[in-house]
């Protein structure tokens, strides 16, 4: 790569990392330290960690947009602002509803799009690859770290800690986009309907694109409602809450050996196999919720149920990708990946919400059971439209 290219490289991978980072912290810690905020109930709780998924969701779509016709700088600018300006109001709240729209307003920045937008414009074609393979790297770490010190920080420094933190990083990615990442001199388009009215026609016509965004839909479904139920299920499991991030530790630990192995064969027959492995590790989500529900009977499933459901969907996550990347045609990738990526958000909305619903009477079993189910449904029809995608 050339210079500019690798400064553009790391500089919007920090501006990921920083983003996603205060995102990820919340995750492991609401459903327990939120609680200390007037008013809280579990519903309102899963509601406050869906209504960064539903503004994420609304807005996605429109910040690409804007970004092709006033430039991607001034986009993820507006958005960095808006996190920032959430994150302060989240980080002064002592009511739940502060803290809800805290982080709807935090998601209403809605940049992640505009950023891989951006990542494209500045990397040539041959590097493109490399760029978002160190991307996904950038996710995968921010992931396990975040989720680890997160119930450290709320120990230590309170829930608060999270927010202030989540608005220092904006704060820094603010300085990288407005100093760091170098400019670019593309003409963005002045009248874009008839354009965008054709790219959304094409991916709607597409029956592979359409089934993986409900994948990556209902993983995030399942990700945000485990993460209600988690930490206390971790707690039951006799770990107190300065604990909790050995459980996650061991988990990624896990994760990251058996990835290693598996996919060390899958990428060597990746145009064969990716179908084949999607189906595999949803199978394993599936058999992780079945795990879990049966914690009723003995806490100790958890010991298995938490670790195969990080390898299962972190292996979805890399996966899902990849192959709308292969299967959305050439010309309109970027609307595929706009669409995906609201689709991803609809999932957060979703799980946190039903899943505050399900687990307002601290039942893990009704979670867990609903998870089982639309899981079983997943792979119902997959198996239906095999041929189709």
């Amino acid at each position: 790569m050339k210079y500019i290219e690798l400064r553009s490289m790391f500089s919007l991978g920090v501006i990921f990392a920083c983003r996603m980072f205060g995102i990820f912290m919340i995750l492991p810690v609401l459903s327990n330290y939120g609680m200390i905020f007037q008013g809280a109930t579990t519903s309102l709780i899963g509601l406050a960690i869906g209504a960064y998924g539903i503004t994420q969701s609304i807005f996605q779509i429109p910040f690409g947009l804007l970004s092709d016709k006033y430039g991607r700088h001034v986009l993820i600018l507006i958005g960095l602002i808006l996190v920032v300006l959430g994150s302060i109001i989240s980080g002064i709240s002592n009511n739940i509803w502060g803290v809800i729209l805290g982080r709807a307003m935090q998601g209403s920045g809605a940049i992640s799009s505009v950023v891989m937008a951006l990542l494209n414009d500045l990397i040539c074609e041959k590097n493109r690859i490399k760029a978002m393979a160190f991307i996904g790297l950038i996710f995968g770490m921010t992931f396990a770290v975040s989720i680890i010190i997160a119930p450290i920080l709320a120990t230590y420094y309170g829930i608060h800690s999270i927010f202030w933190i989540t608005a220092l990083l904006a704060g820094i990615s603010i300085f990288l986009i407005l100093f760091i990442v170098p400019q670019h001199k593309k003409t963005y388009i002045k009248n874009d309907s008839k354009i965008f009215i054709n790219a959304i026609r094409s991916i709607l016509n597409n029956t592979s694109i359409i089934y993986l965004n409900f994948c990556i839909f209902l993983l995030h479904t399942v990700l945000i409602s485990n993460f209600i139920v988690f930490p206390f299920l971790i707690t039951k499991m006799g770990y107190d809450e300065i604990d909790h991030w050995k459980i996650y530790f061991i988990s990624l630990l896990f994760t990251v050996f058996l990835l290693i192995l598996i996919f060390s064969c899958y990428v060597k027959n990746i145009q064969n196999k990716i179908k084949k492995t999607l189906y595999f590790f949803i199978f394993i989500l599936l058999l992780s919720q079945i795990t879990l529900l049966l914690c009723d009977n003995s806490i100790y499933f958890a010991y298995c149920g938490i670790p195969m459901f990080f390898l299962s969907f972190s292996a979805l996550e890399i996966i899902l990708p990849t192959y709308i990347g292969k299967k959305a045609p050439p010309q309109y990738k970027g609307t595929a990946m706009g669409i995906y990526t609201t689709s991803q958000f609809f999932g957060v909305a979703f799980g946190g919400i039903i899943g505050g619903l399900l687990f307002s009477n601290k039942n893990a079993f009704l979670v867990f059971l609903f998870l089982s189910i639309i899981i079983l449904i997943w792979i119902i029809f997959s198996l239906k439209l095999e041929k189709k995608i």
